[in-house]
Parts: structure tokens; sequence; C-alpha cells
């Protein structure tokens, strides 16, 4: 099967594990991924490769595949990496982003504005990753571009739940705008404002979903 054919796998498998189909903390078997997907063992090695580099799993020896949990510490360090990270690039994005960049950014967010009408809320963490990662390619320096890649993709797990408890994203897609406006103004100071702004809300939205838990009480979704 071709790399294309196991990149499909890996975009299947990331949706499954975002959106809750593999529940966070559950372990599962290649056998049982291979019958649910309908592929091969190899080409679906490399694609549980490509996850575990993004965070969303992991591989432990002869045991199965273990999908990450989601605990209120890891939502907490993704969140302090993103504000250092994030303020990196807004620093370095600012005085070189163009009105092209600009508004690729702006329909982004117009994307974002449709699917959170729709309620589609996976659609809606792909944009945010998208967005984030976008500011990023700004920077020209592919080694922030990497970064944040890694810690948009781990934080994707914590984003899907939060737009589903939220049913949409209006807050997040006003803050984005923010940002966006600060940057077409060239205010590095007020879009790296606005950028830890949109960090400290975003992760006190998901805390509140991590700190209810399925049944109100749970201080994390799956095995901490």
């Amino acid at each position: 099967m071709s790399k294309p054919a196991s990149d499909a796998i890996a975009r299947d498998l990331r949706r499954m594990v975002i959106t809750g189909e593999l529940a966070p903390g559950g372990l599962v078997s290649e056998v049982r991924l291979s019958k649910m997907l309908g592929c091969s063992r190899t080409p679906l090695r490399e694609a549980l490769q490509q996850l575990s580099h993004q965070y969303l799993l992991t591989l432990p020896h002869r045991r199965g595949v273990l999908i990450q949990s989601l605990s209120i510490m890891d939502c907490q360090e993704i969140h302090d990496a993103m504000n250092d990270i994030g303020s990196a690039c807004i620093a370095r994005a600012s005085s070189r982003i163009g009105a092209q960049q600009l508004e690729r950014l702006r329909e982004m967010v117009a994307r974002q504005e449709e699917a959170s009408d729709n309620a589609d809320c996976y659609e809606l963490t792909q944009l945010d990753v998208e967005f984030h990662t976008a500011i990023a390619k700004c920077t020209g320096n592919r080694y922030l571009v990497y970064s944040t890649g890694q810690i948009q993709s781990a934080l994707a797990r914590f984003l899907y739940p939060a737009y589903e408890a939220a049913g949409g994203a209006r807050v997040s897609i006003a803050e984005h705008n923010a940002i966006i406006d600060a940057l077409e103004k060239g205010d590095s100071e007020l879009a790296n404002v606005r950028l830890r702004e949109h960090v400290t809300n975003g992760r006190e939205r998901v805390l509140d979903v991590l700190g209810r838990g399925d049944d109100g009480h749970d201080s994390s979704l799956g095995n901490a």
C-alpha cells in the first residue's frame, strides 16, 4: 500500500482519537483497528507511528495501542507551551506577515464561523490547528512551524470536547479575529496580549469540561 494510503489511515485514526470514538485512556489491539479501518497491518503501523509523534497515542511494547488520556496536567502543560511558542511566533510574524497571509487567516476564520454555525466540532478543531500553524508559517522559521504543529496536535484532543460542550466556537473565533486585527496593525505587543488572552481563556474552557468529566465530578477523561 502506498504512502498516501497510510496517510489516509492516519487521518481516519486522528479523527477517531480526537472525537473520542477511540476512548481516552483505552487500550486497543492492532487487529481490532485493522478491522475497523479495513486495512492491513503494515500501513496501519506506519499511521500509528505518525500519530504517536503527535502525542495522540502511545505504542506500549506488545500491548496494543494506548490512546492518550486527557489529564488536567497535560492540558496545563500544553497551554503553557502554546503561550511560549505562540509568543515567539507572534513576535516574528508581526513584522513579516503580508496582505495575502492576512487574507488567508481571515478566510480560515470565515470557515470557522461556518463550522460553528453547523456545530461541526471536528472541523472547528482542525481549523484551529490550521489557524495557529498558519501564523507560525509567517515567521519563516521551520522549527517554529514544527513545534507549533506538535503542540496544536496535542491540543486538538482537548479542543474538541470543549467545542462540543459549548455547541460551537463563537468566543474563540472572536479571539482569533482580535489577533488578526493586531497583526494587521503590525502591533506585536498587542497581538501577543491577544494571543495570551486567547490561550488563557481557552485553557479555562477546557478545564471546565475536564473538571466536570462525564459525571460532573472527574478531573480527567480517561486514565490520568
